[in-house]
């Protein structure tokens, strides 16, 4: 039986933004990760789309397959067909990566929707504008404690027949604002798995939340950053950073460190930056 969803209700529509990243290795094994897709308006009529994910994800990848679901109307029906994208030889190579050491990447969506579209296909996704990134302003009106959520497919996990994505849930655990360590990252309170590389983090206050010294009564949509990293115990006691993996297709995931259940975030700045380098690079633009 198929479902419509409501997709006036912003959890609703979230569903939409993330895509399941398979990859076949150089080494021959499958993994999997999450990319999140970022709109860009160019007039009233006109937006790029882009694909963002980690670079760890798409590492010594040589085929990827994205999976979407189908537009039907204004909606996807869910439960029916979907459409496959194996992007095979060089999958590595599409990826335009972060200028500096950041652990980020993107491709644009124009090649695979204009590909679906040979094949009458229309695809459905939603996107992250940029009026939702998180800005100067607004940094100065968070507390330390946020509650956050964040969307992907942990240690592969996905709903198999309607092809979505799961929801976690935290809080941050050091300021978003504030580069922890002297690194353009933040610290979130929740389990991070192997498949949530590449996953976009958010503030979604539903009912109220707080702007400087007022409470403001409606929702809030903030889009915070990536997922990168994951803080673990080692065999010898001591906490270290490590990128988070991408989990490994049709097998079981082992343990040999502690995890802590504390993620690393690159902050959405650093996505700002790395759409911007790539459209001055291709556009000749400069602002995002």
């Amino acid at each position: 039986m198929s479902f419509t969803l409501d997709l006036t209700k912003v959890g609703n529509q979230l569903l939409f933004t993330t895509l399941r990243l398979e990859v076949t290795l150089n080494n021959g094994c499958s993994a999997v990760g999450t990319g999140f897709i970022v709109s860009k308006k160019i007039d009233p009529l006109t937006e790029r789309h882009y694909l963002i994910t980690n670079k760890h994800v798409i590492e010594h990848a040589k085929e990827g397959r994205l999976i979407f679901n189908i537009q039907e109307g204004t909606n996807s029906v869910l439960g029916k067909e979907v459409y496959s994208v194996t992007i095979p030889e060089n999958f590595e190579k599409i990826w335009h990566l972060h200028p500096g050491e950041i652990d980020l990447c993107l491709t644009s969506l124009a090649p695979i929707l204009a590909l679906a579209a040979e094949n009458g296909k229309k695809l459905f996704y939603k996107s992250i504008p940029r009026e939702i990134f998180l800005d100067e302003e607004t940094k100065t009106d968070l507390d330390v404690f946020e509650d956050i959520c964040f969307i992907g497919y942990p240690n592969g996990i996905y709903d198999e027949k309607n092809h979505l994505p799961i929801f976690r849930t935290g809080t941050t655990a050091s300021h978003v604002a504030i580069a922890y360590g002297g690194r353009p990252v933040f610290i979130i309170d929740a389990s991070v798995f192997p498949g949530s590389s590449g996953s976009p983090v958010f503030i979604y206050d539903k009912n109220s939340y707080n702007k400087g010294k007022d409470v403001h009564i409606g929702s809030r949509l903030l889009f915070l950053g990536v997922v990168s990293e994951t803080l673990i115990k080692n065999k010898t006691g001591e906490v270290e950073v490590a990128s988070v993996p991408t989990t490994t297709v049709g097998k079981s995931i082992v343990r040999l460190q502690e995890m802590l259940d504390l993620g690393v975030v690159i902050n959405s700045d650093e996505v700002s930056i790395l759409i911007e380098d790539f459209e001055k690079r291709n556009f000749g633009e400069t602002e995002f």
